[in-house]
């Protein structure tokens, strides 16, 4: 049998632990109501609205951007109202082909610009001054009208030969001219027009190559302007300047080849 003593024991502390229980459970409560406050508040803070517009102008909000309007302009918004993302509209067809036109003449004038540049680096390190530039443009001309003078005489054997094959023709008598001689007469007028077409490429190279000169030096005098401009102290192009360098540039080039012989 329990005594007397034993069961006033339990009695005094029985009290204590229910109190004790209940501030337990009170404590756990109450930390598991301020987890789930937290939790909510932080599904609130990261729920996301979206703000646009319909074919109609009236302004929508969804959770989501429909299948069927997600190329349109909307606001990625916070619950709160604050916007976290604008996203324009997607380009139509027009506007990405236009686009890509755009794209592509900037990409070309870009390569143009770095080409002039990448030039007249060249041209600046190739020649320290006017009268180097000259002597090579000279000499390179000179080598063009020197061919074109050769076939120039080439010209003129054939024109001999074909007068000569014609004399010969005109002697044949009623016969005629025999196979050998019309082959012969044949071959002079093929070969003096093919001559004559070599000699006419040439003269267009040259005067093509005289242009090209003329351009390179009127650039290369306003490069030279621009560095000595900019460097005061350095050396500034000695002959002709930007005075007199512009009308030298353009004068002609004598042409001992102008003619053209004709059979």
């Amino acid at each position: 049998m329990v005594s007397h003593k034993y069961k006033t024991l339990v009695a005094t502390l029985e009290p204590k632990n229910n109190l004790r229980a209940f501030f337990v459970a009170g404590t756990f409560t109450f930390t598991f109501a301020c987890a789930m406050v937290v939790l909510l508040c932080s599904f609130n803070a990261n729920a996301q609205l979206y703000k646009w517009t319909d074919e109609n102008g009236k302004v929508q909000y969804t959770d989501a951007m429909p299948p069927g309007a997600t190329d349109r302009s909307h606001k990625i918004m916070r619950s709160d109202g604050m916007v976290n993302k604008e996203v324009d509209r997607a380009p139509t067809p027009e506007e990405r082909r236009a686009a890509a036109i755009k794209a592509d003449v900037d990409a070309k004038a870009r390569t143009a610009r770095e080409e002039r540049e990448r030039k007249d680096k060249a041209l600046l390190a190739t020649y320290s001054n006017l009268t180097d530039f000259d002597r090579v443009r000279d000499r390179a001309i000179a080598v063009v009208n020197g061919e074109i003078a050769a076939f120039g005489r080439q010209l003129t054997v054939f024109a001999e030969r074909r007068v000569e094959l014609g004399t010969q023709v005109e002697t044949s008598g009623k016969k005629g001219p025999n196979a050998k001689l019309a082959a012969d007469v044949v071959d002079a007028d093929l070969s003096f027009a093919s001559m004559s077409k070599l000699q006419t490429t040439r003269q267009k190279d040259r005067d093509e190559l005289v242009k090209n000169y003329a351009r390179e030096r009127l650039q290369l005098v306003d490069l030279m302007a621009a560095q000595a401009a900019n460097n005061p102290n350095g050396m500034i192009p000695s002959a002709t300047t930007a005075t007199t360098a512009k009308t030298a540039a353009t004068a002609p080039t004598a042409d001992p080849a102008k003619s053209k012989n004709k059979p």
